[in-house]
């Protein structure tokens, strides 16, 4: 059986990092408030503008199929959109997060209908 890739468009925050289901993944600081592509294809995600691949990462399924349990290993790739600004700090792979997972949002409760009526004004 042959399972296309799906593809999701999102946009990124000034930080350069996008939200996808449950995630918060860095894409490109260059490419604040740009509309990317954002690939998913069995095991792969990756992120594209303009057909230019920005980061791949690899992500594990949780029993249902749907839901995401981990994503891991971003593949960073060199592209012409990085920002011509130098970053004040360098920080290192392990001091640098890439993929922060978002706390789970509960469902609201439906608001109690008040049982009141109003009475007519005029007869």
């Amino acid at each position: 059986m042959f399972t296309a890739p799906l593809c999701f468009k999102r946009r990124l925050d000034r930080r350069g990092y996008l939200q996808f289901r449950s995630w918060r993944l860095y894409a490109e600081p260059g490419l604040e408030r740009h509309q990317v592509a954002v690939w998913l294809y069995k095991e792969q995600l990756t992120v594209e503008y303009r057909d230019a691949q920005l980061v791949q990462y690899s992500v594990a399924y949780q029993p249902d199929g749907k839901h995401f349990r981990e994503v891991t290993a971003p593949q960073l790739y060199e592209t012409p959109y990085r920002s011509p600004q130098l970053p004040l700090w360098q920080f290192g792979d392990d001091e640098w997060l890439k993929i922060l997972r978002l706390p789970q949002v509960s469902k609201r409760k439906a608001r109690p209908q008040l049982e009141a009526a109003q009475e007519r004004l005029f007869a």
